[in-house]
C-alpha cells in the first residue's frame, strides 16, 4: 500500500502512472486563489490550458482529435496523445483514467480537508490561549479589586469606631 502525504506527490504519482501507460499528459488542480498546473515534462502551452479550461462540467470527457480531457471536481487531466489508431487500447484507457482520477480527486479533497482542519485547530488553539490570558487578567483584576475593597472597608470601620469613641456614647 502506497501513501502520498502531499498534493504535489499525489499529482506527480498520477502523471507517472499515466506516463507508464505511454501517454503524455498534464493536470490542473483547483486551488484557491488560483489553479495549480502540473506536467512532468515542463511547461504547458496557453492553448492546452485553454482547452482544459473550456470543458463542460457535466461531462466526464472532452475528446479533440488525439487529445482527451478528463474532468473531475478538483482535477482536470489532459492526455495529449490518446491512441486513436487502436480503439481497443483507447477504450481501456478511457475506462481506466476515471478510476485513477477518482482516487486522486478523493486524495486531493482529503488533503484539503486535512489542511482546513489543521488551520482550524491552530485557530482554536490561538483562541483558547487568548481566552486563557483574558480569564487570568480578569481573575487578577477581581483579586486586586477585592483587596482594595477590603482595605477601604477596614479603613471605613476604623473611622466609624474612632468617631464612635469620640462621641462618648454609653453602652446602654
Amino acid at each position: 500500500c502506497i501513501s502520498f502525504s502531499g498534493l504535489e506527490e499525489t499529482i506527480n504519482a498520477v502523471l507517472e502512472t499515466v506516463e507508464n501507460l505511454g501517454l503524455d499528459s498534464c493536470i490542473r488542480v483547483e486551488a484557491q486563489p488560483q489553479s495549480l498546473w502540473f506536467d512532468l515534462k515542463g511547461a504547458i502551452s496557453p492553448l492546452e490550458k485553454e482547452l482544459i479550461e473550456s470543458g463542460e462540467q457535466d461531462k466526464r470527457f472532452l475528446d479533440f482529435g488525439c487529445r482527451t480531457v478528463v474532468y473531475f471536481s478538483s482535477l482536470r487531466l489532459l492526455v495529449r496523445n490518446m491512441p486513436i489508431e487502436n480503439m481497443e487500447h483507447y477504450g481501456r484507457i478511457k475506462d481506466m483514467l476515471p478510476v485513477l482520477l477518482s482516487a486522486a480527486n478523493t486524495k486531493v479533497n482529503t488533503l484539503r480537508t486535512h489542511s482546513a482542519l489543521v488551520e482550524q485547530s491552530a485557530s482554536l488553539k490561538q483562541s483558547f490561549s487568548s481566552i486563557r490570558k483574558n480569564l487570568f487578567e480578569l481573575a487578577s483584576s477581581i483579586v486586586e479589586h477585592r483587596e482594595r475593597s477590603q482595605n477601604h472597608m477596614n479603613v471605613t470601620i476604623d473611622n466609624i469606631n474612632l468617631e464612635l469613641m469620640k462621641m462618648d456614647l454609653e453602652a446602654s
